[in-house]
């Protein structure tokens, strides 16, 4: 699920199926059983989930590095119940506000992501992660004087052909 209508994403047109509570839980501790020591929790957005605390909190208990990757939209409503059980937020800023907004489908996209990671900049690793595409690809240095501005690290991941998303 998600809240944004991302042009290079096409997870927002489908419906799909989440694990409810017990199974995200059970999944965490198999997982770590297995060694893994990282959990990202991404989406859609995962903020969107209301049993995102409980399961940040059982990955901490069984030792887990907790990583959030948001579009930030509900920041300010979900996201103090999680905080204590993250290690790092990564934030999606694809540029510019102009830039960014259009990508992500929401006028207030950029304002939200900025304020969100100026709010936490000094107490948990955070990092700027946008998509590059052809809306954007001009605009790196911009970008990455976003994220300087900030006072956080940059990361890119780049756009992918996938199946109902815009060709960018």
């Amino acid at each position: 699920r998600c809240c944004y209508r991302c042009k290079f994403c096409p997870l927002w047109k489908t419906p799909h199926k989440e694990l409810d509570t017990k199974g995200a839980i059970e999944l965490v501790r198999a997982a770590r059983k297995l060694g893994v020591v990282f959990g990202v929790y991404e989406g859609g957005e995962p903020l969107l989930r209301n049993d995102l605390p409980m399961i940040l909190e059982e990955s901490k208990k069984v030792g887990m590095v907790n990583v959030l990757v948001t579009n930030a939209y509900l920041w300010e409503t979900k996201a103090k119940a999680s905080l204590p059980f993250l290690d790092m937020v990564i934030f999606s800023i694809d540029g510019p506000k102009d830039v960014h907004n259009s990508i992500r489908g929401n006028p207030k996209a950029f304002d939200k992501a900025v304020a969100a990671a100026k709010s936490i900049v000094n107490d948990k690793l955070v990092v700027m992660n946008f998509v590059l595409n052809t809306e954007n690809v001009h605009c790196i240095e911009e970008t990455v004087a976003i994220a300087e501005e900030i006072g956080c690290g940059i990361s890119y991941c780049p756009a992918f052909a996938l199946k109902d998303a815009d060709n960018m």
